[in-house]
């Protein structure tokens, strides 16, 4: 079968570097080869662990005779921060000029720290929900700077859990728009040795990313009450008693994102959910979760648009990220996230037969637009100006119903101002705050200043408390106040501030 398009997903994760190497053909997708290696440590800015990448990549290229080197390389969870944010309704091409303004707001850097892309997840009437993508750009550079001296051209810098639910899209387990065969809410579950991932797909598209640690899985709102946790490394504990007490950590952390996102317990709020996991400990997780949350959940180890081009017994589950990214550089995903630099990305070769063709296309064009161009440029520029004006006249009509609507809201505003709202004491507050920060997070100082309130302290990871304080329906407008700061053994210092709902602007004591 002939090979038209080949592409190499590179995921790198903690200790661990997957290679995936797909080809396009004329019946579909092939899998060529795969590979999986571990790495000396995790430092990117390490020496060794430069040296390690490099040479397994070289050595995946040469041993395999992959004439075509393009990859698209997956960032691990720890390296990107994402946000869901909403937004007013406005063109695609003017969204990255607002998100550069925007970006500040929701994460701890500036947008000349980092490269950020952005996917358009939902759109309402005046409104528009995006998801936000961003890597620190000295992490990304040098992930590059490694493709680069492996000789590989990288056609785009995705995450790995939009590979994943890139390859769930491609094989029908995943449904959008009018496709109502497949499910549309999912959860994907993705169980690792320290730490297991969620990953909430809502109307077909990922919305929302949380990284776990198994120690602390189900700490935030447990189901009943129950006597501790025996820790996952007592040697004496057997495989399937740890496996058991996994299952119930991650439905209590389940049941914690319903109570948070849907709001009614017992209601379903997902159609589906897949779990990527060793085959025994995801079989028995799957059932655990079928037992108590009345949910299919299921393994997605049968990737059917995938043709075997090679033993696949281990692919199916450990490399699902991987042929995601592959499946990246060889099918176009439109609007998908790409945080390669804009000034950094090729256009793909084509074959010696499109060129011939393109060429010879856009021969003729010329050819007939020197033949009939004296005649048809006043009519041309005419013709020009009148799509111009009918273009004008559809903005007109909206920027006078976005007058119209400015007026409604800022009449309901008045009334909402004139109606005395629900004093919140500062008691609630410091309940609130105590109940959505992590076990490993302490507070240093709280200042309530009218409907304002700000926060210090430290936490082992300060860039992860902006979501869990936004998942409160008593703050809103959650924002640093001042960057991270930490020093070698101590936790990191942060500073964040915020608004209340439903509170007067009037002053209050320190606490």
């Amino acid at each position: 079968m002939l090979n038209l398009k080949q592409s190499v997903g590179v995921e790198l994760r903690g200790h661990s570097l997957r290679l995936v190497h797909l080809g396009k053909t004329v019946g579909g997708f092939k899998l060529l080869h795969y590979q999986q290696a571990t790495l000396p440590t995790d430092d990117i800015y390490d020496a060794d662990y430069q040296q390690a990448v490099v040479a397994q990549l070289k050595g995946f290229i040469e041993q395999h005779k992959i004439k075509q080197h393009e990859v698209v390389i997956g960032l691990p969870p720890q390296e990107v921060a994402l946000r869901q944010i909403e937004l007013p309704l406005v063109a695609r091409e003017n969204l990255a000029r607002i998100l550069e303004y925007e970006v500040e707001c929701h994460l701890p850097f500036t947008s000349h720290e980092v490269y950020f892309d952005f996917q358009i997840t939902e759109k309402k009437e005046n409104t528009q929900k995006l998801l936000l993508l961003a890597a620190k750009k000295d992490r990304v550079d040098q992930y590059l700077d490694l493709l680069a001296q492996a000789g590989l051209n990288c056609l785009a810098v995705d995450f790995t859990s939009l590979a994943i639910t890139n390859l769930l899209h491609v094989n029908g387990m995943i449904a959008s728009g009018n496709n109502v065969q497949s499910p549309k809410d999912c959860l994907l579950i993705e169980v690792g040795q320290k730490v297991v991932e969620f990953s909430l797909i809502r109307l077909g598209k990922l919305v929302m990313v949380r990284s776990r640690p198994i120690s602390e899985l189900g700490s935030l709102v447990p189901l009943k009450p129950e006597a501790p946790c025996v820790p996952d490394e007592v040697p004496e504990i057997s495989a399937e008693v740890q496996t058991g007490k996994l299952a119930q950590r991650i439905i209590r952390e389940i049941d914690c994102w319903q109570k948070s996102l849907a709001g009614e317990a017992g209601k379903p709020w997902m159609e589906q959910i897949y779990v990527l996991a060793d085959p025994v400990t995801g079989e028995h997780i799957c059932q655990r979760l079928e037992e108590t949350l009345n949910i299919e959940a299921c393994m997605p180890d049968n990737w059917t648009i995938i043709k075997s081009g090679t033993a696949t017994a281990n692919a199916n589950i450990e490399f699902a990220a991987g042929m995601g990214l592959a499946l990246r550089g060889i099918t176009d995903y439109p609007g998908a996230i790409n945080l390669l630099p804009i000034m950094r990305r090729r256009q793909r070769k084509k074959g010696g037969q499109l060129v011939v063709v393109g060429l010879a296309a856009l021969a003729a064009v010329l050819i007939l637009t020197n033949v009939v161009g004296f005649f048809l440029k006043d009519r041309l520029a005419l013709s020009r100006i009148q799509q111009q004006m009918q273009l004008l006249e559809p903005q007109l009509q909206v920027v006078s119903e976005l007058e119209d609507e400015y007026k409604r809201l800022r009449v309901q505003m008045d009334a909402l101002r004139s109606t005395k709202p629900k004093e919140v004491t500062v008691l609630d507050i410091l309940k609130e705050i105590t109940l959505k920060l992590p076990m490993d997070a302490w507070l240093e100082r709280m200042d309530v200043k009218g409907n304002t309130v700000e926060i210090g302290g430290r936490a082992d990871a300060a860039s992860s408390l902006i979501p869990l304080l936004e998942e409160s329906s008593l703050f809103e407008n959650v924002k640093f106040t001042a960057p991270i700061t930490s020093r070698e053994g101590e936790k990191e210092k942060f500073k964040i501030k915020m608004t209340l709902e439903g509170r007067k602007n009037k002053k209050s004591p320190r606490s």
